[in-house]
């Protein structure tokens, strides 16, 4: 268990390199005593996040915060240095929903997606529990933050809770502003002049933001419609440059408010809008696919590029737009060029077992859900080895080792006779491989294999479990095959299985191999069945 020191915050700077690359990743917390990772204290936690799925994006005017789902890094514009942040360091909570920055008060504002808050200033963290002990049925979830004076607006799921940063309290929240005083979702938000504008499913809505208006009566809002020349259905965003306001309505366009009427602009919007920053000159539109920049004189252009292939928010620091993307973390994007930045960690968050084999820490994604059904999941393995990960697999990006496109990596064994390891695909067999060179994928075609496609034409290989024994032998777990426990020998190329009596026999998903040359075999659902060699029978212990 974590334990969190304080309400301090200590940063520990990394350096990295700017490389046009696919970023990274999200969280993970991996315990490990090995001797290898140098750099990591006994009896001290290192948490291991992935930073390539990124979602928000905020600046101030030393750097920039970047969030994604369990991750949370900072950029030095300086020293271009980089800083992981998470619970290990003070934060409260994980899964965070969106990131804000204040200029007036220095404030980064942290939204969780189960409705806790933090407030960053100062390198401390103060937490606002309020929400997240909230007694509500509904989603807690917050979607956008915008600033007016020094109170943040936030936009969620049942309504905009107002915090004040000064003095770091929620000062009060308006729920039921929905339709006849129903709770309706907000899904942005923006301060436009003297009013708040919400985009609701319900459509676009805005309220005075005067001492005398209370926002917390629907009927105070003012709420948008087809007589104002603006669908109710599909709005999306909101957002604002000095002059002009936009709103957003998926898969149809962009439209302008003038005067009292909204124009739709002569631009189509193929992909759901996700995202509005507003800035002085321009207003950026992020959709799912593509980055969209409308200037004062209504000028629109689209762009998009393959190192932000998902854009999910934007930041506009003078000439140089930052992207948080899904699939690239955090983005560079200038007149010239597009880079990305992150910090060292493992591909993605999905990690379902770890194994420390010679002197190297595995982390696995899985491969099946709990009905037993493949993930085909291609995010391959990640190694941790001297403080670092590098993570292999067929997606072919930066920052990545290459690897056959093999589905659903559930387990892995060395062999120390031959120096290979040997992977376990729950679809595609056993993987041979040694670090540097090519893999090799024993399956069922593979000459003398005993192993069984379960589902074929489709790759169901279903293989869950492998070992490697003191003689040189892989054992491996075919699930779903009557002949459950098989053994290859890398010496001679030859096969052996082992037949079950009994049907739960046919479903390993682990075994541990005994002193005397015996298996115990874990079984789907969860039981277990001793395995006595050499005959070719399972039998209960």
């Amino acid at each position: 268990m974590c334990m969190r020191p304080g309400a301090g915050i200590v940063f520990s700077k990394v350096n990295y390199s700017m490389t046009n690359n696919w970023l990274l990743l999200c969280i993970v917390l991996v315990c490990s005593q090995a001797k290898a990772q140098q750099n990591i204290p006994i009896g001290s936690w290192r948490t291991h996040y992935s930073f390539r799925d990124s979602h928000s994006v905020s600046s101030n005017p030393d750097g920039l915060f970047t969030a994604g789902s369990n991750s949370l890094f900072y950029l030095d514009n300086e020293d271009l240095s980089l800083t992981k942040v998470g619970k290990i360091d003070g934060l409260s909570d994980t899964n965070i929903a969106s990131i804000g920055y204040h200029d007036n008060s220095n404030t980064l504002v942290i939204a969780y997606a189960n409705g806790n808050i933090d407030l960053l200033a100062d390198n401390k963290v103060f937490n606002l529990p309020t929400l997240l002990s909230a007694p509500t049925g509904a989603s807690k979830r917050t979607n956008d933050i915008t600033f007016e004076d020094n109170l943040a607006y936030l936009a969620t799921d049942f309504g905009v809770v107002v915090v004040d940063l000064v003095k770091s309290e929620i000062q009060e929240a308006y729920t039921n502003i929905g339709i006849q005083g129903g709770m309706t979702a907000i899904l942005a938000g923006d301060v436009f002049r003297d009013s708040l504008f919400l985009a609701t499913p319900e459509g676009l809505i805005s309220g005075a933001l005067s001492p005398g208006n209370n926002l917390q009566d629907y009927s105070n809002w003012y709420r948008f419609g087809l007589l104002d020349g603006l669908p109710t259905e599909g709005v999306s965003n909101v957002g604002s440059s000095i002059n002009q306001l936009f709103a957003s309505v998926d898969f149809d366009g962009i439209y302008l408010k003038q005067g009292k009427d909204w124009v739709r602009l002569d631009f189509d919007l193929s992909y759901p809008v996700l995202h509005m920053t507003s800035a002085t000159e321009v207003v950026v539109i992020t959709t799912s696919r593509s980055v969209i920049t409308i200037d004062n004189n209504l000028t629109v252009s689209e762009s998009t590029n393959e190192i932000y292939p998902r854009p999910q928010s934007t930041e506009l620091t003078g000439e140089t737009l930052m992207i948080a993307d899904s699939v690239n973390g955090l983005i560079f994007s200038g007149p010239d060029m597009a880079t990305s930045v992150f910090p060292n960690g493992p591909f993605s968050d999905s990690i379902s077992s770890v194994h420390f084999l010679n002197d190297v820490l595995f982390a696995l994604p899985g491969g099946y859900d709990n009905t037993g059904k493949p993930l085909r999941s291609n995010l391959g393995f990640y190694v941790f080895q001297e403080g670092s990960w590098v993570n292999y697999n067929s997606t072919g990006l930066l920052e990545t080792e290459p690897f056959p496109n093999v589905k659903d990596l559930v387990d892995v064994t060395y062999n120390t006779d031959n120096d290979n390891y040997y992977f376990a695909s729950f679809g595609e067999g056993i993987i041979e491989w040694t670090p540097g060179n090519e893999a090799r994928i024993l399956d069922e075609t593979t000459q003398g294999s005993s192993l069984q496609n379960a589902l074929p034409p489709g790759r169901n290989v279903l293989v869950s479990c492998v070992l490697a024994d003191q003689q040189g032998n892989i054992w491996a777990g075919n699930y779903g095959n009557p002949s459950p426990l098989h053994k290859y020998d890398p010496e001679d190329k030859s096969w052996s299985s082992y037949q079950t009596v009994f049907p739960a026999g046919r479903y390993p998903l682990h075994f541990e191999l005994l002193d005397h040359g015996d298996f115990w075999l874990q079984l789907d659902p969860v039981s277990y069945t001793h395995l006595t060699l050499p005959t070719n029978t399972v039998t209960w212990g």
